[in-house]
């Protein structure tokens, strides 16, 4: 627990937490703040029985047949715990999950999901992942967490793909950068969530961004070039926006006239 002065915040399952001067017992998996002697040099045992923490309980259902879905992960994030696969190779979300260091679970054969209420629902939100699925994201928690019991719905992926040609020349090798965009129109880097990244053109020209949830995206040429001081630097051009629904596959073409870059 560490140095004692006034009062100690105890979060613990154990049989008991030791101080230099005081001993805490009978800890249940629980939280309270417990008021020790000022200065105390002797030994005090104090018996500690502490409020069960409010939970989050919920099912993650198929969105089109409402079957329970097993393995996906359920995180809430905020500011202060984001979520982010946006980096310059395009990585799914549920690959930043590994290192996603905020309050997140796995649903369970049924579905089913328990996570603590955040102390503040309407700066949190909700976010729904799978590997190699698609992914969801629910801006406000505080609607879920109204009910006793949430039933979310999880849409089938989607992705995004189509040809690059400039000049009327196909374009092999050309990238391309996708973003999702968030329903605020909020800037990048203030999201709790995000994600996007690059993908290279193949020797056909074409591109594909696949596995992704339902949503607005920016689609984009990325321009790359060496600087003068050394080093490479990248230029995001300007992109198209576009729709994707649950389960599909939207194709979209890129085709730059002769004469621009």
């Amino acid at each position: 627990v560490g140095a004692v002065n006034e009062s100690v915040e105890v979060t613990a399952a154990a049989e008991a937490l030791q101080t230099s001067n005081s001993t805490i017992s009978n800890v249940v998996e629980r939280q309270a703040i417990v008021t020790l002697p000022r200065n105390s040099t002797a030994t005090v045992s104090i018996d500690v029985v502490l409020e069960r923490a409010a939970s989050f309980r919920g099912r993650v259902v198929d969105a089109d047949t409402g079957q329970p879905l097993e393995g996906i992960s359920v995180a809430l994030v905020s500011k202060q715990d984001k979520l982010y696969s946006h980096l310059v190779r395009f990585t799914h979300p549920a690959d930043a999950m590994k290192d996603f260091t905020g309050v997140h679970a796995v649903t369970k054969s049924d579905g089913s999901f328990s996570l603590p209420r955040p102390q503040k629902p309407a700066e949190a939100g909700i976010v729904l992942t799978r590997s190699d699925d698609g992914f969801i994201y629910l801006p406000d928690a505080s609607v879920w967490l109204s009910a006793d019991r949430a039933d979310i719905a999880y849409p089938r992926q989607g992705s995004i793909e189509g040809t690059v040609t400039i000049a009327g020349q196909p374009a092999a090798g050309e990238t391309l950068r996708i973003e999702w965009l968030d329903s605020n129109g909020s800037d990048l880097w203030d999201r709790p969530f995000g994600v996007g990244g690059q993908v290279t053109a193949d020797a056909q020209w074409r591109f594909h961004f696949q596995h992704l949830g339902p949503g607005r995206y920016r689609i984009g040429r990325v321009r790359s070039f060496q600087s003068p001081t050394g080093g490479g630097l990248s230029m995001h051009l300007t992109g198209d926006e576009v729709v994707l629904l649950p389960g599909q596959t939207l194709v979209h073409n890129f085709v730059q006239p002769a004469g621009h870059t």
